[in-house]
């Protein structure tokens, strides 16, 4: 199955507000990620920038959860999910 990316990391930062809530997909590299409890954080890179991705548990099932510890360190990874606002305080 072949994997259609739809945005860039600028693409998001760009036009967050218009793309909040709707799904997008990414490729990139990850370049760090903090696995925990219910909840993880990951930071791609594609040629054009960064971005912080937000994995919850209960969001993407055990199995792929687990899966994540798995994931090897600055590979080529695809991404698909929803933007989220952070919370700001």
């Amino acid at each position: 199955m072949r994997f259609e990316r739809d945005h860039y990391t600028t693409d998001i930062h760009e036009h967050f507000d218009e793309l909040e809530g709707k799904t997008v997909r990414l490729a990139g590299r990850m370049m760090s990620k903090r696995v925990m409890g219910k909840a993880s954080f990951s930071d791609m890179r594609d040629r054009y920038g960064r971005l912080q991705l937000y994995i919850k548990r209960d969001n993407v099932g055990e199995d792929v959860y687990k899966g994540l510890q798995e994931v090897r360190y600055r590979r080529y990874h695809r991404y698909r999910g929803r933007g989220i606002p952070y919370p700001e305080g």
